[in-house]
């Protein structure tokens, strides 16, 4: 990832972004968090970046920070299946479980087949959730 990272940068892309929620989603949770920090600081009203350090909250446990960061990220109306993903995801880590369920439909109803790299996440909260999910 560094050396595309690098390549991308060169080129005048902004990929911060997808390196951080990339780094998030594969247990580099530093070095996303750091970079989805750097991101809200630049572009606090953007809801992708309010999104990205939702996760980055909820993946070091700060599920408060998380949820206000994620309704910042859907107050437009987003149909983007990853927000609502996330948004599920930490309402179901506080016990909410009606707004995870929600959430959930939503974003499966977006995108019902996702990345390899969370479809297994998805799948889990969809079974606690009652939630019916194709394999």
């Amino acid at each position: 990832m560094g050396a595309i990272a690098d390549l991308q940068r060169r080129s005048g892309q902004v990929t911060d972004l997808e390196t951080a929620q990339f780094e998030l989603d594969h247990g580099l949770i530093a070095q996303g968090s750091a970079a989805a920090e750097a991101a809200y600081r630049a572009r606090p009203d953007n809801v992708y970046v309010a999104d990205v350090l939702a996760w980055a909250r909820y993946r070091n446990g700060d599920l408060a920070a998380a949820r206000r960061l994620s309704h910042q990220a859907l107050r437009i109306g987003s149909s983007d299946a990853l927000l609502h993903w996330h948004a599920a995801a930490i309402a179901l880590a506080l016990g909410d479980h009606a707004s995870a369920r929600e959430q959930i439909r939503q974003a499966l109803h977006e995108n019902p087949w996702f990345t390899f790299a969370i479809r297994d996440e998805i799948a889990h909260a969809s079974r606690q959730l009652g939630v019916p999910f194709r394999a």
